[in-house]
């Protein structure tokens, strides 16, 4: 599955053949059926293995017992994960951005849990005026710069410190989260969403 999951970060699911992932694990083609039945189930489950910790990381806010938990810790979290897994940030990208096909049903199922976790933790941390499709969009924007700052490192200094990076990353990631709430660190007032009709009218 590491295998597949670096090939699959690199090319997508439509430029990698089991063929590509069998070459790279120096093995016969006929051995990966052995495992998985199709690209289709190796994929699913490299998506699955990718997804978990990030699932993991919400329910621990969600399920805190903890008063001083931080909705916004979250983020951070995520860019750890990433930073942790150079791969999953590459791999989750390529299935957002392929046009070919309709997103993995394994991505867009969890897509759907996250929204719907998402809208708890946005109003722990105090956005319950916002609608829902504000709330999508913050979080997609939290999404975007964190999965930005994983595919980015090389255009950054190849010979800085991993964890004064981490570091910097964080403040910064921070203090977008910050603004996005209406609370940033230079104390300006919530920031005024325009308001959405999501019923098409």
């Amino acid at each position: 599955m590491d295998a597949a999951a670096k090939l699959f970060a690199r090319r997508g699911f439509s430029g990698t053949s089991m063929q590509d992932i069998a070459d790279a694990l120096g093995i016969r083609k006929p051995s990966l059926y052995k495992h998985f039945a199709s690209k289709d189930d190796l994929y699913s489950a490299v998506l699955q293995q990718a997804l978990i910790p990030f699932s993991a990381a919400i329910d621990d806010v969600l399920n805190s017992k903890s008063p001083g938990q931080n909705p916004r810790a979250l983020s951070a979290t995520s860019l750890r994960i990433l930073g942790d897994n150079p791969d999953v940030s590459h791999l989750l990208l390529q299935e957002l951005i392929q046009l070919d096909r309709p997103i993995h049903p394994d991505l867009d199922h969890w897509l759907d849990l996250l929204f719907s976790q998402a809208d708890s933790v946005v109003a722990l941390e105090g956005g319950a005026d916002f609608g829902p499709l504000e709330r999508r969009l913050i979080l997609l924007t939290q999404l975007n710069v964190v999965l930005g700052f994983a595919v980015a490192k090389r255009l950054l200094p190849q010979n800085i410190d991993s964890e004064e990076l981490f570091t910097l990353e964080r403040d910064i990631l921070q203090n977008v989260v910050a603004a996005l709430y209406g609370a940033s660190s230079h104390g300006k007032s919530r920031v005024q969403l325009p308001s959405v009709n999501t019923d098409g009218g």
